[in-house]
Parts: C-alpha cells; structure tokens; sequence
C-alpha cells in the first residue's frame, strides 16, 4: 500500500522522511527551502551536511536550536542561515542526521507548482 503525506513544517517532514513515505507533498514556505536544498552541487552539500550532522547531534543532546548555530557554522556560510535552522529542525524531528541525505538520494521530485513540491521515494 502506498502512503502518501502533506506536510507544512520541517518536524512533519523529518517525521515523513524517516518513517520512508512513498510520497511527500511539501506546501507552503517549506516547499522553497526543499527547493533550495536541492539546488546545492553535491561538494558542497556533502561538507555542509557534516556540519550540520554535528548540530543536529548537540540538538539531540539537549542544546537548544540557536545555540547549535555555532556547530554548523561552515553550513551556515554555505547554506545561509535559515536554510541551515531549517535543515537542523528536519534532522532533529526525525532524530537523525540522516534524514537530510535521505531527502536528497531517496527522493525525486515528481511535481512542483507555485507554493508546493511532491517527491516521491525511489
């Protein structure tokens, strides 16, 4: 059986991508910063995402959101801040850091409009 998901915020759709949804339809302001993600060439992903790996782990343990900042600072250079806030919230919903990865290599975009996206898993 197929699922298939909505979600609005960076904990839905950590929530959405550990638990391997079919199909994930990102709306609103969410939508562009997967978007985003997906924009980023690999080498720079691949660094960034380290960096934020680190931040998502000191979220786990117990360090609030902004304090983590700090961890990810490369990421943040990289990525820019809100799209790093962004990427540790979704690794932290879903409780790992391998969520981000797994937004960009399991999932491919199948449908896009002006404030939505749809992935589907590979």
């Amino acid at each position: 059986m197929s699922k298939s998901v909505t979600v609005n915020t960076p904990k839905e759709l950590g929530k959405a991508l550990i638990e391997k949804t079919d199909e994930i339809r990102i709306e609103g302001d969410l939508a562009e910063t997967v978007i985003a993600f997906q924009r980023i060439p690999p080498h720079k992903w691949g660094i960034a995402c380290r960096c934020v790996a680190g931040a998502i782990a000191a979220a786990l343990g117990g360090v609030t959101l902004p304090a983590v900042i700090p961890i990810a600072a490369f990421a943040v250079v990289t990525l820019g801040h809100d799209l790093v806030t962004v990427a540790i919230s979704i690794g932290a919903a879903a409780k790992s850091p391998v969520a981000l990865e797994m937004l960009r290599k399991d999932y491919r975009e199948v449908g896009r409009g002006p404030d939505y996206l749809v992935l589907k898993r590979k």
